[in-house]
């Protein structure tokens, strides 16, 4: 697969929805997708190959405040996990003849007898979460500034990884060992956890500096070596494990203050990306040319079926963007389809979620229209190989 490749593209919309769509992922073999709405349904794709989709099942979630903000799938594809803005994690089958009334609801509230606190859950809120330990454990980040383990046998949390100074946005395994997992925080740090080493106040491993803004994705690439983390600070960054700074060399770089004041909710970044560096910064490369802001646009790596070579990112601005190893925008990938007849074009889109095809040449964007009846949607890029 060549660079000109990726660049001869169509697109043509697959999905709408009358909700803003906040996740809208692949399963790891491909054989689903799974989308999460504001409108706190959960809606699972059978993939017929190059054909398209076919609906499987809604699932509409027991509690919501505001919008579901994160969903995965387990290794098996037998259950979906997604979250709210609340304590409660909800667990649900993907099989099409299993109704609502058989969700779990995982309280991080109940805790193992081995944790001697937990906090006030006065505003509560869980951003993230994945599966790990092949589909028995739960990995939750939150807006109290904690990583939540939690067992799903015994429906109780196991650890709280305290760490973080700020909001828990992303939380991500490294590889195929399901002991080790990052976190990323809008305190601007990554850090690296080793679920073994248990205890009253678990430390991390190290941490990855470099990011200026908080962090609004992690993705591995599933080689137990490198990750990928996306920014406010309008960057994508790629990291290597072997590169971990210490914790001390993490309190150092604590101190820096770049004096910005902004929201990345409703304004844009006020400053020329290129323009603000950390002297702490340990990643191996920077991505930049996307849009990080109004929501926490995601990222990742391309599948072996593209020699794992390209990076990709959503984008505020309608776009996908695909860079190579090494930096170079490949392709900012847009569509001129419009939403409803005489509505509307890519340029009102957001693209929050991405996600690439384990084996088919196919891209699905999950957006955000802000300014149309239709809040939501997934468009289909097909690219040649």
């Amino acid at each position: 697969m060549t660079n000109s490749s990726i660049k001869k593209y169509q697109s043509r919309k697959v999905l709408g929805f009358e909700d803003a769509i906040y996740c809208g992922k692949y399963t790891q073999d491909g054989r689903l997708y799974c989308v999460a709405t504001q409108g706190f349904s959960v809606d699972v794709y059978g993939v017929d190959g190059f054909s398209g989709l076919h609906h499987r099942k809604s699932i509409s979630a027991r509690l919501g405040r505001w919008t579901l903000t994160d969903l995965d799938v387990s290794p098996d594809n037998k259950f979906v996990v997604f979250s709210t803005i609340d304590s409660t994690l909800q667990l649900a089958s993907t099989d099409p003849e299993e109704d609502d009334s058989t969700i779990q609801l995982l309280n991080l509230n109940l805790s193992h007898s081995s944790i001697n606190s937990m906090p006030s859950f006065d505003g509560f809120g869980v951003w993230t979460t994945r599966f790990v330990n092949g589909g028995k454990r739960l990995i939750a980040g939150t807006n109290y500034n904690l990583v939540y383990v939690y067992d799903i046998e015994s429906k109780a949390v196991i650890d709280i990884l305290r760490g973080h100074k700020d909001d828990v946005n992303a939380v991500s395994l490294i590889g195929a060992n399901d002991n080790v997992i990052c976190s990323g925080s809008d305190d601007t740090k990554i850090k690296v956890w080793d679920l073994r080493k248990r205890g009253n106040v678990p430390e991390p491993v190290g941490v990855f500096n470099g990011h200026t803004e908080g962090i609004t994705y992690l993705a591995p690439k599933g080689d137990d070596r490198y990750i990928l983390s996306n920014s406010k600070d309008q960057k994508m960054k790629l990291w290597d494990i072997r590169n971990l700074a210490t914790n001390e060399t993490n309190d150092e770089s604590e101190k820096i203050d770049f004096g910005l004041e902004w929201d990345y909710r409703w304004e844009l970044y006020p400053v020329d990306p290129n323009q603000i560096q950390s002297s702490f910064d340990n990643s191996i490369m920077s991505y930049i040319g996307h849009c990080v802001d109004v929501t926490l646009i995601r990222c990742g790596f391309s599948p072996p079926l593209s020699g794992s070579q390209y990076v990709y990112s959503g984008s505020s601005d309608g776009k996908i963007y695909v860079y190579n190893l090494l930096g170079e925008l490949v392709s900012a990938m847009k569509s001129d389809v419009f939403l409803e007849s005489g509505y509307g074009s890519s340029s009102q889109m957001l693209f929050r979620d991405v996600s690439w095809h384990p084996y088919l040449p196919v891209v699905m964007g999950s957006y955000l229209c802000m300014d149309h009846t239709e809040r939501g949607g997934v468009l289909r890029f097909d690219y040649s190989v």
